[in-house]
């Protein structure tokens, strides 16, 4: 997927790449394996991903989408933002612009590309933010579960139980385990304790 969105950022339909060579995953992907007219190598073209809408969430921004990672790996994130149509930019804090002005080769996603701002602290929660909170493996193995029971009912019943029953992003920070959680989880991303149970 990361090379599909880094195509689509690209403005390419495809992007040659050497992975899936030896997986099995040709007949559910939209990926081919041919011949490269240059070195005769066998190679595979993934193609494009473009999207509707792309959600991304960065650990600062200012009011106009000028956007900040300040530390972690950034995946990619910059491929989906080029690549899609809507950028809604998700972040742990608004920031003054000044702050960009200041460093502006900090800047990892210009205003140019984000259609809409919403400030979320720990809005990539189940997921982690590098510096600031870790993965919630908990949360993750409680989705898991959901997921194996092949009747369906137990996804429904988490989608009810953190998605639809909730009013607000605080609602299901609360419902996740509020701030006891959450400060578990800032205490894990720096080392200051160890997890609680193993998760598969």
């Amino acid at each position: 997927m990361a090379w599909r969105h880094k195509a689509a950022g690209m403005g390419l339909p495809f992007i040659p790449v050497r992975n899936m060579m030896g997986a099995d995953g040709f007949k559910y992907s939209g990926a081919v394996k041919v011949r490269c007219p240059f070195t005769k190598e066998e190679v595979v073209l993934v193609p494009a991903f473009y999207t509707d809408a792309a959600i991304i969430h960065v650990h600062e921004s200012d009011v106009y989408g000028n956007a900040r990672l300040t530390s972690g790996a950034r995946t990619e994130d910059w491929g989906k933002v080029r690549g899609a149509k809507r950028v809604i930019l998700s972040t742990e804090r608004i920031v003054d612009t000044e702050e960009f002005r200041k460093q502006p080769d900090r800047t990892f996603v210009p205003y140019f590309y984000v259609d809409a701002v919403v400030e979320a602290k720990y809005g990539s929660h189940p997921g982690n933010m590098p510096g600031m909170y870790y993965v919630d493996l908990e949360h993750f193995s409680e989705y898991k579960k959901a997921c194996e029971d092949m009747t369906g009912q137990a996804l429904r019943q988490y989608y009810d139980k953190y998605i639809f029953s909730v009013d607000s992003f605080g609602e299901y920070l609360e419902k996740i385990g509020g701030r006891t959680k959450l400060k578990y989880l800032e205490d894990l991303e720096f080392l200051r304790v160890r997890p609680r149970a193993k998760h598969q």
